[in-house]
């Protein structure tokens, strides 16, 4: 963030008078959307898909390519600007924690398939042997 702010000092940038157009990446953002919001300038965050389907098609994706697509997507569409607003401490935790519930369940489901599919083709033994070797991994996604 020191950088950041470095470089925008360096290019002159006046932050109250820019908005920060970036695409949705959950974790991958917050630091930048938190330090951009706590120096109150303005933050656009918006997902993935609608950026992609609004430019043209464009070979390649590196991080070069991709700012050019946001930038691109934001300059066009300023009409439909919707800045972004950090949540509430406590809704923002929820939302953490149920996509942290929703990634355990879905491991738990991973370990168990294997099981039932051995045993769907009759291979009990494997079934067995894979029910016990994750029976301590799965007491502890229960656990949590």
């Amino acid at each position: 963030m020191k950088e950041l702010s470095q470089w925008l000092k360096n290019l002159n940038i006046v932050v109250n008078e820019t908005i920060f157009c970036m695409e949705a990446t959950g974790l991958y953002c917050f630091t930048l959307t938190n330090f951009l919001a706590i120096n109150t300038i303005d933050i656009w965050v918006e997902h993935a898909s609608r950026i992609k389907k609004s430019t043209a098609l464009e070979r390649g994706k590196n991080d070069k390519i991709d700012s050019k697509r946001i930038a691109t997507y934001c300059s066009k569409n300023l009409d439909r600007i919707r800045l972004w607003k950090p949540m509430d401490a406590t809704v923002d935790k929820i939302k953490h924690l149920a996509s942290l519930r929703e990634r355990l369940v879905e491991t738990q489901k991973r370990l168990l398939t294997p099981i039932g599919e051995f045993e769907d083709v009759g291979n009990k033994e494997m079934a067995t042997l894979i029910r016990k070797t994750i029976k301590n991994q799965l007491k502890q996604l229960i656990k949590i």
